[in-house]
C-alpha cells in the first residue's frame, strides 16, 4: 500500500550533453583552446548546479514523495529545507499547486504540498484566524493592530484557507496523480488531493511563517478561538 516517488536526475545529465556537443563544434570550428575554455567554464557551473541538486537528494534519500501508514514524507523545498514529515492525523489535504508564470515560454514550476488540519501546529488557517480576529478587538492596542494589518497583507498571496505547511518541488522526479489519488484513498480516506491551480500561492505564508507565529503569541488570549478547536 505503501508508494514511493523517487528522484531520478535525468534533465540535468541531458543538459550536459549539449554543452559538451557546442564546445566540441567550437574546437573544431575554431581555435581549440578556447573552445577549452569554455568548455571549462561550463562543466564547473555544470557541476556546481548539479551538486546541489544530488546534496539535496541525498539529505531525503533518494526520496522525492513517499505515503505509507505512518503519514507522509517530503524532501523540503527550498533547497535548504530539511525533509519533512506530517502524521496523516495532522493532514488535512494534499495540494497540487504551480507557481506564477515567469514570463518566459519555459512552464511554470510545480509542487506537492501538505495542508494541515485546523488546530495543528503549522496550521496557516487557524494563524490566519487569529489574526483575523485580532482586527475586530475593541481593546486591541493601535500598534499591534498595526502590527496585524501588515502581517495579513504579507499573506495576501497565499490561497484561501489552502496554505501549506511543507512542499517538494516537482523537479528531478515525477509524479503520477492518478496514483496518488489512489494511495491517499487507501492510506488516509479523510485527506482530500486538491488542485489550486490559479488560486493565489499556497506556500507564500511560509516564508513569513516565524514573524507572524510571533505575533500571534503577543495577541491577547481569544477563547473564542479555543473553542473553534
Amino acid at each position: 500500500m505503501d508508494m514511493t516517488f523517487r528522484f531520478v536526475p535525468v534533465v540535468p545529465l541531458l543538459f550536459l550533453l549539449p554543452g559538451v556537443g557546442v564546445t566540441g563544434f567550437m574546437a573544431v570550428r575554431a581555435a581549440p583552446g578556447p573552445a577549452l575554455g569554455v568548455l571549462a567554464v561550463f562543466l564547473v557551473a555544470w557541476g556546481a548546479a548539479f551538486g546541489l541538486r544530488l546534496e539535496r537528494i541525498r539529505r531525503a534519500g533518494g526520496v522525492a514523495l513517499r505515503l505509507d501508514a505512518e503519514g507522509v514524507f517530503l524532501a523540503g523545498w527550498p533547497r535548504s529545507a530539511a525533509p519533512q514529515f506530517a502524521p496523516w492525523e495532522d493532514v488535512a489535504a494534499i495540494v497540487l499547486f504551480g507557481s506564477a508564470g515567469t514570463g518566459t515560454s519555459a512552464p511554470p514550476p510545480r509542487f506537492v504540498g501538505v495542508q494541515l488540519r485546523n488546530g495543528v501546529p503549522g496550521d496557516f488557517r487557524s494563524l490566519r484566524r487569529r489574526l483575523d480576529r485580532a482586527r475586530t478587538r475593541g481593546d486591541l492596542d493601535p500598534l499591534l493592530r498595526e502590527r496585524v494589518d501588515e502581517a495579513l497583507k504579507s499573506v495576501a498571496a497565499t490561497a484561501e484557507g489552502v496554505g501549506v505547511a511543507a512542499y517538494v518541488r516537482r523537479r528531478d522526479w515525477f509524479l503520477n496523480e492518478k496514483a496518488l489519488r489512489t494511495a491517499v484513498g487507501r492510506l488516509a480516506p479523510h485527506v482530500r488531493v486538491v488542485d489550486v491551480d490559479g488560486q493565489g500561492d499556497p506556500a507564500a505564508w511560509l516564508s513569513h511563517r516565524e514573524e507572524l507565529e510571533r505575533l500571534a503569541a503577543d495577541l491577547p488570549d481569544d477563547r473564542r478561538e479555543r473553542t473553534d478547536r
